[in-house]
């Protein structure tokens, strides 16, 4: 390597050095011979000296780097500061890194990007929750193991090289081409990886990174690329590969979001969602799920406020919940028993089957309507969405607030038995309980009203009173 110093032979820590096997604008990386295990590592020096107050900080940076052990993180064996140059010691892998596999202008399948972005999201979520944020993204820090793996490389080395006087003539020589807008200010996040990461996408589908420059100096080079990624957009993925499709594109193009809060959450959340972008869409129509947990035909079905999941009514008389995904049950709610009816001279058995349902708006709460058969008798049941368990029991003229928080309901259920809904005139007066939904707990009571509605979208209430 050209851009390397010629350190045959010399020794830093235990390690005896060779041949340089990778270089750039801050440091050197050497093959390097354990002198007592005559094992073979990756010795890393930095091309700058430091002072005794910046090897302190260098040392208390290195101790949290190497307490990172992931099976996608390559462990730094040893550190240290030799004659005033630090040094990383490293795990030496052989087949070299992802861009000496695919050099640029490669363009890979979608398949094997969504296997490398996986491994290496893992690697980084990881570091993340370790309070540590790598900064220097690229496709050399990317590693190649013995059987495919991805392990990523150089924790460590941009965190330090930032201390030095010469950083931004040490960054220019091809890391800003992976750098996040906020790294150009030096305030570098957890979702800066995840731009760096987004842009290696970018060059693997296009076969180019977003933002190129074209100047005499690297003074020149840098001040460019810091505005083209602060102030330009990336350029449409589509617009370079036209067979590209739009989940895909969307998915890369929020990676790639200026503002660090506008990119996804974390970096498996970015995994995921690339991975999920590339999955084949079957054609329209395709069933997805089949339920079978009713014993016989489905009526009604309604899906929970998340999408997750399903609450249906069949003629087998329960009420189910179920994962919209899987199919698994959640809960049954079963049609409740008989009651005895007082008819002249006789006693029928009143039964009640479920008839209608709703999801309260926060999806905590099921209201299950289950009228009276051949009959206008009914009764309001709500219930816990996620247990089953029954939470209150309300007439048939009970009435749920628009944001689901309250229940209206007359105090005299029976008075309502004989009378038409639709004739408001012939109701009967009677008084108004307003309860909490979540506690049951009556806030106030309405007197002497023939009923009531809530008003759409609002708590306001209606009264009835002709």
């Amino acid at each position: 390597m050209k851009d390397c110093e010629n350190r045959d032979g010399q020794q830093f820590g235990n390690y005896r050095l060779s041949k340089c096997i990778g270089g750039g604008g801050f440091a050197c990386v050497y093959l390097g011979k354990h002198i007592h295990l005559d094992r073979y590592a990756a010795i890393k020096v930095l091309k700058a000296q430091m002072t005794e107050e910046e090897q302190e900080a260098f040392l208390v940076e290195a101790r949290t780097i190497a307490r990172l052990e992931h099976p996608h993180i390559v462990p730094i064996l040893e550190f240290g500061v030799e004659s005033d140059t630090p040094f990383l010691v490293m795990t030496y892998k052989s087949r070299g890194s992802l861009r000496t596999a695919y050099p640029k202008g490669s363009l890979l399948p979608l398949p094997a990007i969504v296997s490398y972005v996986k491994q290496v999201a893992e690697a980084l979520q990881y570091a993340h929750d370790q309070k540590v944020v790598h900064r220097d993204i690229k496709p050399h820090n990317l590693l190649l193991g013995n059987h495919d793996e991805i392990l990523l490389s150089d924790f460590g080395i941009a965190v330090t090289s930032h201390r030095t006087d010469s950083w931004v003539q040490q960054k220019i020589l091809g890391t800003p081409f992976y750098m996040a807008p906020e790294q150009f200010r030096a305030h570098a996040v957890p979702a800066s990886d995840q731009y760096s990461l987004a842009v290696i996408i970018y060059e693997w589908l296009s076969g180019k990174v977003p933002f190129t420059a074209d100047a005499p100096s690297p003074q020149e080079q840098f001040l460019q690329l810091a505005y083209q990624h602060n102030e330009v957009p990336p350029p449409p993925l589509h617009e370079k590969v036209p067979t590209i499709s739009g989940a895909v594109e969307e998915v890369v193009h929020k990676a790639l979001a200026k503002d660090p809060q506008q990119r996804f959450g974390s970096m498996l959340a970015f995994a995921h969602a690339l991975e999920q972008a590339c999955q084949p869409k079957p054609p329209l129509g395709t069933p997805l799920l089949t339920y079978r947990g009713h014993c016989d035909r489905v009526y009604q079905a309604m899906w929970s406020p998340d999408g997750k999941s399903i609450a249906s009514i069949g003629y087998g008389t329960t009420v189910q919940v179920w994962n919209a995904t899987t199919g698994a049950i959640i809960s049954t709610y079963p049609r409740h028993p008989e009651v005895p009816t007082f008819f002249p001279h006789k006693i029928y058995p009143e039964r009640f089957d479920p008839d209608s349902i709703a999801w309260s708006p926060d999806g905590e709460y099921l209201f299950v309507w289950e009228r009276a058969w051949g009959g206008f008798r009914g009764k309001l049941h709500m219930w816990r969405a996620n247990t089953g368990g029954n939470a209150h029991i309300y007439g048939s003229q009970a009435r749920v607030s628009p944001d689901g928080q309250y229940v209206a309901f007359p105090d005299d259920e029976d008075k309502f038995i004989n009378f038409s809904a639709n004739d408001l005139g012939s109701w009967p007066l009677s008084n108004w309980n307003v309860n909490i939904r979540e506690t049951g707990k009556t806030i106030f009571t309405l007197h002497d009203i023939k009923g009531l509605t809530w008003l759409p979208g609002s708590k306001c209430i209606v009264l009835v009173n002709i």
